[in-house]
């Protein structure tokens, strides 16, 4: 489970020697109770993190879970059990990492086959202490003794350990910082918790995993567990999702072995998205969405109706999934809690350039100094950057076919709920749904009018009818109706421009609900 520092629930006490660091068998089973947190740009609090509603850009991603670990080392390999399915990380021969279905499923007569796979690094130690293959800070440090709580494991045991420290990483440069507390009490000593800071390339701490070992019992027999159909391993395909940027980042992918494999086991079944029949259908993740035209369906009041119109706009989204908020209303990500977590938040200000007639919108954003750029005819989202003096795209991600820029206008369906008084402005206050099979409501909007024109707009997020996942507000100040500037649109290297990595990131997201794309954004917005 989550540790803050695990300074909430250990504190040092006196030790007269150092401890040379016991050596574990590498074949064992332990029950484990595992929590990753991931915070990029939120704050932590005790047993978790938070997003700020108005923080510029966050992301906070949370896993906890109880699982069974059986753990071969002599044949390289491992694999978990839980409620989210089994796990088996093998290195060599294979190097990868594989979501298991019954052998019988696929009338194979071994009892296990691959379902899908991502690639693994090689094999991973989870009981080892140091890091021999690094002498600059692989050596492990005997830290003297520390009381220590299996917080979320069964009976949360407290117990005074041994702590060893060392880092793992590429030469001196620290990638993650590792801790493991022994319970030297017990004869042999076994593994009580292991806590890994994850520290890209020495800098700030960006997240933490902690792994409490239950009943730790040496094994020689391993039974069935790994036998696995050899020919679905050689031919074992990708998750649906692919193994890519949705459940990993930039900073984790630059780890060594132990960080990525650690968060790739984690994750589990949310990275690998396996059924029996290897993958996890996208019709039963995504809505279908009634396919927009441009132009909209028709205003429900004529006088608010805008094809063109240049505006300044303060956008805020926040997305929470099984998050909590808490005193000051910003949306937490608590590992003690078992499950999935995630966590996100953007705000965007800066000015909108909404060209219907030709299909184009820009957004550039004062906050973050990024521009974007919608393309609905080459069904390109570029983010631009300056080259030269000439503005060009850098890399860009698709648009939806089923999305198209639409006229600033409301919904037929729009009810006109009086006036109400918003900021000291008297508005009049309109309401309608986004919904599928006419009767599922997948977002609700809440937009006023001041003198006839848009001024604050707050929506809630609510796929399949469920309670509100997130919910985005938007403010308009200086709207002008008519053609945006046309240069702000010539936009150089547009057939040459390479397809993003990560399109799902926040501020897309954030951007794609502005600007009602439904679509894009429900197919970015990963499932828990």
């Amino acid at each position: 489970m989550l540790y803050r520092s695990l300074a909430c629930f250990s504190y040092i006490v006196a030790s007269t020697e150092a401890v040379a660091p016991p050596t574990f068998p590498i074949d064992f089973y332990s029950g484990q109770q595992s929590a990753l947190l991931i915070n990029q740009g939120g704050y932590d609090v005790n047993g978790g993190s938070c997003c700020s509603q108005d923080a510029p850009q966050c992301k906070v991603q949370g896993v906890s879970m109880g699982q069974d670990l059986r753990q071969q080392g002599t044949m390289n390999r491992s694999r978990t059990d839980s409620a989210q399915g089994s796990i088996v990380t093998w290195g060599a021969p294979y190097n990868k990492q594989m979501a298991l279905i019954p052998g019988a499923a696929k009338n194979s007569s071994h009892a296990w086959v691959c379902g899908a796979a991502c690639p693994a690094d090689g094999f991973l130690n989870a009981v080892a202490i140091g890091d021999p293959t690094n002498k600059w800070i692989g050596t492990p440090k005997d830290m003297g003794q520390a009381q220590v709580t299996q917080v979320g494991a069964p009976g949360e045991q407290t117990k005074t350990c041994e702590r060893y420290h060392w880092g793992i990483g590429l030469g001196p440069i620290a990638m993650e910082k590792n801790d493991m507390y022994v319970d030297t009490g017990a004869t042999p000593p076994v593994p009580f918790v292991s806590s890994v800071a994850i520290t890209p390339f020495n800098g700030p701490k960006i997240g933490t995993e902690n792994s409490s070992f239950v009943q730790f019992t040496p094994l020689k027999e391993f039974g069935t567990y790994f036998d696995i159909d050899p020919a679905s391993i050689a031919n074992c395909p990708p998750p649906q999702n692919g193994c890519g940027d949705q459940h990993t980042n930039a900073a984790l992918a630059a780890t060594p072995k132990a960080a990525g494999l650690r968060f790739r086991q984690t994750i589990a079944m949310a990275a690998l998205d396996s059924l029996a029949d290897g993958s996890l259908a996208a019709a039963a993740r995504l809505p279908v969405l009634p396919k927009r035209t441009a132009g909209g369906a028709g205003a429900a009041t004529a006088n608010l109706s805008w094809a063109d119109y240049t505006a300044d706009e303060d956008i805020t989204l926040l997305i929470s999934q099984n998050g909590a908020r808490n005193a000051h209303g910003d949306a937490c990500c608590d590992v003690r809690r078992p499950g999935q977590c995630q966590v996100q938040s953007q705000r965007l200000k800066g000015t909108r350039y909404h060209d219907v007639t030709n299909q184009r919108t820009r957004f550039d954003d004062t906050l973050s100094g990024q521009k974007i750029v919608d393309d609905f005819v080459a069904h390109k989202s570029m983010l631009i950057n300056v080259t030269g003096g000439v503005e060009t795209c850098q890399e860009y991600c698709p648009l939806s076919p089923d999305d198209a820029l639409d006229k600033f206008e409301l919904p037929d369906d729009a009810k006109d709920k009086g006036q109400a008084t918003i900021d000291g402005k008297t508005a009049e206050h309109y309401q309608w749904f986004d919904r599928i099979f006419k009767i599922i409501k997948m977002q609700s909007y809440d937009f006023y009018a001041v003198d006839g024109k848009p001024y604050f707009q707050t929506s809630a997020i609510t796929p399949f009818g469920q309670p509100a996942i997130g919910h985005q507000n938007q403010s308009w100040m200086g709207f002008k109706p008519g053609a945006p500037d046309a240069s702000k649109f010539k936009i150089a290297g547009m057939d040459t421009c390479p397809q993003s990595s990560n399109c799902g990131q926040s501020v897309l997201q954030a951007h794609r609900l502005a600007t009602r794309q439904a679509h894009a954004f429900f197919a970015h917005q990963p499932a828990l």
